[in-house]
């Protein structure tokens, strides 16, 4: 049996929508700091700064990726971080798992992960905004919560189904709760690594935190795709769709009034879906009941319906425009568009 490798492989593996881009951004900016202190964050070659080719190898079957990634670091040259939110499933997968210790444990490194977790209701109603923001589709949101309590297998907002494999894996674990009792996340993460949280780190770059478009952008964004799908077209087979809705909510100022799509009705029976789940989880994790790591309160609920005609005018042609600006970048959605004028 081959030596229990010196070095640890942490792997940052989101979960999605738990500040990763702000995370990431900060690791950047403090490369040189971190690896004064042995922890190497460094990316494929040609990669953009990004782990992500890594993950397209992992899917794709193609591990000759990793192997050239991993002979850059020699024996010696300390621990190492991988960061991006998408390696979330493949960790879950316990074939795919095995292959990335196997190979880590060749290159002389042990494999360690860390994972954000978010209480449901966040989760569910961040990811909720997120792809209907990137006009991914036009569901209701009782719809899309409904649609995920319904969900029999891979339901990744039930923690303990979902992390199973890896918590099966004995492959060693760190689960951070993500929350604003909890602070900065970029430190909270520095914490995990058993690293200095007291440095001098450098901020993110401008621009790395999402910003949410608020309640007037969820209901610009539906009035968007249902303009999209009466021509013809979905939304996820469109270029440049993520920033069109966000940049009229930033320039509207809309961001202030975030969107929170749970009656406390709906709350409620998400909570109770997956209360014993999350019970199981959380001793598993922090060795707690989940209520002592998380808030029970409900927020009010938060959403915007038109409130005169005008109001709603407003909004279709903003919707409008919208459609126009991706007809400049997408040729078949021009063509239908123009066949309707």
């Amino acid at each position: 049996m081959p030596a229990t490798p010196e070095r640890i492989c942490y792997i940052h593996a989101g979960t999605h929508k738990t500040a990763s881009t702000y995370i990431q951004s900060r690791l950047r900016q403090n490369r040189r700091l971190l690896k004064n202190e042995s922890l190497i964050y460094d990316f494929p070659r040609r990669s953009g700064l990004k782990h992500k080719p890594l993950i397209k190898a992992i899917n794709r079957d193609k591990w000759k990726k990793w192997h050239h990634y991993l002979d850059r670091f020699e024996s010696g040259s300390g621990n190492m971080l991988m960061s991006a939110e998408q390696f979330t499933r493949p960790l879950c997968n316990p074939q795919q798992l095995r292959r990335i210790t196997k190979i880590l444990r060749n290159h002389g490194f042990g494999l360690h992960v860390i994972v954000f977790i978010r209480p449901q209701l966040e989760y569910m109603n961040s990811r909720y905004v997120h792809t209907l923001r990137r006009l991914y589709h036009c569901l209701d949101f009782g719809d899309y919560v409904n649609q995920s309590l319904g969900v029999a297998t891979g339901d990744i907002y039930d923690y303990n189904k979902f992390f199973q494999p890896l918590l099966q894996s004995g492959v060693p674990c760190t689960f951070i709760p993500f929350s604003r009792r909890y602070g900065d996340p970029f430190l909270q993460l520095i914490d995990a690594l058993k690293i200095n949280p007291d440095l001098q780190y450098s901020p993110a770059a401008p621009g790395s935190e999402n910003v949410q478009p608020g309640t007037k952008g969820v209901w610009l964004s539906r009035l968007v795709v249902e303009r999209i799908q009466a021509l013809g077209f979905n939304g996820r087979t469109l270029k440049n769709t993520s920033q069109m809705v966000r940049s009229v909510a930033e320039k509207e100022g809309w961001h202030e009034d975030r969107y929170f799509g749970f009656s406390q009705q709906l709350a409620e029976k998400t909570i109770n879906h997956y209360r014993a789940g999350n019970d199981a989880f959380a001793l598993r994790a922090w060795n707690l009941p989940w209520e002592e790591v998380f808030s029970t309160e409900i927020p009010p609920q938060s959403i915007y319906t038109p409130l005169n005609g005008n109001e709603s005018d407003r909004m279709n042609r903003l919707a409008e425009q919208i459609v126009a600006r991706l007809a400049t970048t997408n040729s078949q959605l021009s063509v239908a568009l123009n066949a309707t004028a």
